[in-house]
């Protein structure tokens, strides 16, 4: 756009290899599911607003790190779903790793524009 904000931003979700899953969690798999997950450039802020739901309506533990395992954010999902908008500037792989009790969701974001 004209405010120098990219407009054309696409952002590709998978699971995270058994490698880099045991490595991050400890676990052999990530036996968490996430549904109805979402990542949305949000043009005119230049956010980026991350949204899921869970199974289960007990509180969860999110955090976003880098490919380097250095945290970007942390934060709570309470009541089965998570909505968060953040700036997440450059391009690149991100990990997102969402504990719930004893489970665990580790989802791997690469971001290109």
């Amino acid at each position: 756009g004209a405010d120098g904000i990219s407009t054309h931003v696409s952002f590709n979700v998978s699971d995270a290899s058994p490698e880099r899953t045991k490595k991050t969690t400890g676990a052999e798999k990530a036996d968490l599911e996430l549904t109805d997950l979402a990542l949305v450039p949000e043009s005119s802020s230049g956010k980026t607003l991350l949204t899921f739901r869970l199974a289960s309506h007990t509180a969860a533990e999110v955090k976003l790190t880098d490919n380097e395992g250095e945290l970007i954010w942390s934060d709570k999902a309470a009541n089965g779903s998570f909505s968060k908008s953040f700036p997440l500037g450059l391009n690149g792989i991100y990990l997102l790793e969402v504990k719930q009790g004893g489970k665990t969701a580790l989802k791997r974001i690469i971001k290109e524009e």
